[in-house]
């Protein structure tokens, strides 16, 4: 393995679910959108100690009825990793998300408090909001209704 390649770890694919959680169920655009305001401004509105402030106050989290399969416990554990160790975004070898890896570690870095609202929002509510932008999972990606 060279330096630049990550390993295959548990650990990582852990880390994967989470950074790309929101990625994997918005169009490509509203990410897109999203993520310019956070890029081009440059400007850092939030620290990781509000956003590790704001998690520890979460102390009962409900299964999501949104993403059913995603275990409360876990997703507050990954969203803290993120926060906490950014650079340990893993977006996979062979799935071309490289960019949207790179963009979730300059939203940690600009706004980790946004970016943990806005994944607690995703999470909790089905939908979420950033600055001007409704964030809303595509049609196919929904968990499907029992008949």
């Amino acid at each position: 393995m060279n330096q630049f390649e990550m390993p295959d770890h548990p650990r990582y694919m852990k880390q994967l679910m989470l950074a790309l959680f929101m990625l994997f169920y918005l169009s490509p655009d509203s990410f897109a959108t999203v993520m310019q305001d956070t890029v081009t401004k440059g400007q850092v509105t939030s620290t990781r100690e509000q956003a590790l402030a704001f998690l520890d106050k979460i102390k009962d989290l409900e299964k999501s009825t949104h993403w059913p399969n995603i275990k409360p416990r876990l997703f507050l554990k990954n969203l803290r990793t993120n926060i906490e160790e950014p650079i340990n975004i893993y977006p996979g070898k062979g799935t071309n998300f490289c960019g949207y890896g790179a963009l979730t570690y300059l939203f940690l870095q600009d706004d980790p408090l946004g970016y943990a609202q806005l994944l607690l929002d995703l999470y909790q509510h089905g939908i979420a909001t950033f600055r001007k932008t409704v964030l809303t999972p595509r049609q196919s990606s929904k968990p499907k209704q029992a008949n």
